[in-house]
């Protein structure tokens, strides 16, 4: 966590990307999912979207989530940037 900053909504849903499910000990369902991480981008896609989707609704209600892509960086050694776009909502 930082000194200061902490309520802002980009700040918080960008945290919530970058955890990986199971790794807070007393919040065991927020993050993303790492069984999804595992599997083909084909057949990951759809299930990285869903469970962005949920982590967004219950553990940042603020963030007004638009869309979700993925993008293949380097495909031969499974690297792949997940980008959400939105905003905090009014």
């Amino acid at each position: 966590m930082m000194k200061s900053g902490n309520s802002d909504v980009m700040l918080c849903a960008d945290n919530l990307l970058k955890t990986i499910r199971g790794e807070v000990p007393m919040e065991r369902l927020k993050g993303i999912d790492a069984r999804i991480i595992d599997r083909p981008a084909i057949e990951a896609r759809k299930e990285f979207e869903q469970d962005v989707e949920w982590v967004m609704e219950n553990y940042e209600p603020r963030f007004d989530m638009q869309d979700v892509s993925q993008d293949e960086i380097d495909p031969l050694f499974g690297q792949f940037q997940l980008n959400v776009f939105g905003g905090a909502t009014s």
